[in-house]
């Protein structure tokens, strides 16, 4: 398991949830800049005006899959074939709405889709950067 993304070797097929969103898309732009394929995984299209003005740069690149999915329903696992990577980046911003009104959509959208990607991610042995081990013990 890679334990530095700097040092890893280059990338063949990465998924980036989220990648509708301002750092998903720079993300998948600078995927693609490297020569990776991106599965491109967001529950907003070019419908929504943030996001299309955010994925219009990607539009027509080579390598560039963008799948419209809500990661709290559509099926998981076929998405993170062959992928050597998963950047998790979906998700409701910010802090105010994970209380209130909108505390149960928050809570299904930013945990229960997470767990669910992780489930799906644990299934298919899709790679994930770690942290690097601890030292050894001399003991």
């Amino acid at each position: 398991m890679p334990t530095d993304p700097l040092q890893a070797p280059a990338l063949a097929r990465a998924v980036v949830t989220g990648a509708a969103g301002f750092i998903g898309s720079h993300l998948v732009h600078a995927l693609l800049q490297a020569g990776t394929t991106v599965i491109a995984v967001d529950n907003r299209d070019h419908t929504d005006p943030a996001a299309a003005a955010n994925l219009a740069p990607l539009q027509g690149r080579a390598g560039y899959h963008p799948i419209v999915a809500d990661l709290r329903t559509c099926a998981i696992q076929p998405l993170l074939l062959d992928a050597d990577a998963v950047f998790h980046l979906a998700g409701i911003p910010g802090v105010r709405p994970s209380w209130g009104a909108q505390f149960s959509e928050y809570v299904d959208s930013n945990i229960l889709a997470t767990q669910r990607l992780m489930d799906a991610a644990t299934a298919t042995k899709a790679p994930a950067w770690s942290s690097p081990p601890p030292p050894a013990s001399t003991a």
